[in-house]
């Protein structure tokens, strides 16, 4: 008896970095179903081939990544994506650089500007932690 071959069928996932300040140097780890398919540049494109169905779509760099989407690809179709930094992590920048303005200007004693400095970092640290998923945006386009 003979058995007839499926016929795989493909489509791409197409993912557009954009170019900002945030991490220019870096490149973000593109994951596909679980598995590192690439790592891409700022202001960089890249294509990758997928069967056709649902696929979940995370990036990451380090320890901070986006929020996994979900995407459905049709045979031979192309599904864009765009990835960068949220508005959360140029928050966390704005937020330290207010911090030693506030501190210098005020002058404060150094014992008060240590406490300062402590209670400033551990609100950094904790908006670190409970922001990783947030640090990178991924959208579907």
């Amino acid at each position: 008896m003979c058995k007839e071959l499926k016929k795989i069928e493909m489509g791409n996932i197409q993912i557009k970095r954009k170019k900002e300040l945030f991490a220019v140097n870096r490149k973000y780890e593109v994951f596909i179903d679980g598995q590192l398919a690439g790592k891409i540049k700022s202001g960089e494109v890249m294509e990758f081939s997928v069967d056709d169905g649902q696929h979940i779509v995370e990036v990451k760099m380090d320890w901070h990544s986006s929020i996994p989407v979900l995407v459905n690809v049709e045979s031979k179709g192309l599904k864009k994506m765009i990835v960068g930094g949220s508005k959360f992590t140029y928050n966390n920048h704005l937020i330290g650089i207010a911090i030693v303005a506030i501190v210098a200007m005020l002058r404060l004693s150094l014992i008060a500007c240590l406490i300062f400095l402590l209670l400033s970092l551990i609100g950094v640290f904790a908006a670190e932690i409970v922001g990783r998923k947030k640090h990178l945006t991924l959208e579907e386009l």
